[in-house]
């Protein structure tokens, strides 16, 4: 989606942001943000992985620049009609954390914007609580925490009498057809999530984004962004897919959706995407539950699980 169509921003502040060397995310960006999350300490938020960023771009669209040792980002809020800060990509070091936060309180400073830092994990909390003459508030939001499954709990789950079952049943009675995903499939789909969602939600209910414009943008780059993911048919018609990265031990489930009435579908996704692109995995990031109260059943029965903060920090 265009900037100027959609998201309404204050044009004046993007040229500004322009003129301060930061540019807008693109999948080509990738490369250069490689080296920093293989530099990081822990794991980052599902929502700081690039992948996520990219396909998000249309309602929360990142600005970046190389600052000292980090990518810092600048994302538009379009929802929330605001400007946040992401947390620093890279090494996290303390020394270097006060230099490149003094940079930004700068920058933000020119640009007259209050200090909110969003998605900020359990272990990044502290250095930024310790830079120098800077006061945070704190807020963590559970309907934005991620679920942590070690990928052994994980592995072993699926392979519970029940959820074998429904495996096989799944193959058994529909005989599915699998074809790894590519910037082909983007129309298939979207069309697919118009079909089982769309027709069944209202556009408020999104209230982090479209969808359609989340798997458009995601499907469209796959090829770009190290993704990957499968989209199964039954009799040629598609009934589910799944979007999955890998990266530094790190495994996160991005995007899925099913067609109802297909037993065994779930279980199906969730095996054939961890044999195919997540056998490195350490750990799997399901991503948050958004406060939906199905989403939240489903995935506290998945495995056994943590819970990972995303805090939102805002200078006081």
């Amino acid at each position: 989606m265009d900037l100027e169509q959609g998201l309404h921003m204050d044009l004046e502040l993007e040229r500004r942001l322009g003129r301060l060397g930061f540019r807008r995310l693109s999948p080509k960006d990738k490369p250069l943000f490689d080296p920093y999350y293989d530099r990081m300490n822990d794991y980052w938020a599902s929502s700081d992985c690039f992948a996520s960023m990219n396909a998000w771009n249309h309602s929360v669209v990142i600005y970046h620049k190389v600052i000292r040792t980090y990518i810092v980002c600048l994302a538009w809020d379009y929802y929330g009609k605001r400007m946040v800060l992401l947390p620093f990509l890279g090494y996290y070091r303390q020394e270097d954390i006060n230099e490149t936060m003094e940079a930004v309180r700068e920058i933000l400073t020119e640009l007259k914007l209050p200090l909110v830092m969003t998605d900020v994990t359990r272990w990044m909390r502290p250095y930024y609580e310790r830079v120098p003459n800077l006061e945070l508030e704190v807020i963590d939001d559970r309907d934005l925490q991620d679920y942590i499954y070690r990928a052994d709990d994980f592995v072993h789950a699926m392979d519970t009498q029940e959820r074998r079952y429904d495996y096989r049943y799944f193959i058994r009675k529909y005989q599915p057809v699998t074809e790894i995903i590519t910037p082909g499939h983007q129309e298939t789909c979207m069309e697919f999530l118009k079909r089982v969602w769309c027709t069944e939600h209202i556009c408020e209910e999104c209230r982090y984004g479209c969808l359609l414009d989340t798997i458009s943008c995601a499907v469209a780059g796959i090829d770009k962004l190290d993704a990957h993911g499968i989209l199964v048919r039954v009799e040629n018609r598609v009934v589910g897919y799944c979007v999955v990265t890998c990266r530094k031990g790190l495994g996160i489930y991005h995007f899925k959706k099913t067609e109802r009435g297909f037993r065994g579908i779930n279980e199906y996704l969730h095996k054939e995407c961890f044999t195919r692109f997540l056998s490195d995995a350490r750990i799997i990031n399901y991503t948050e539950d958004m406060g939906s109260e199905g989403l939240r059943k489903y995935k506290c029965r998945l495995a056994p699980y943590t819970l990972e903060p995303k805090y939102e920090l805002r200078e006081r």
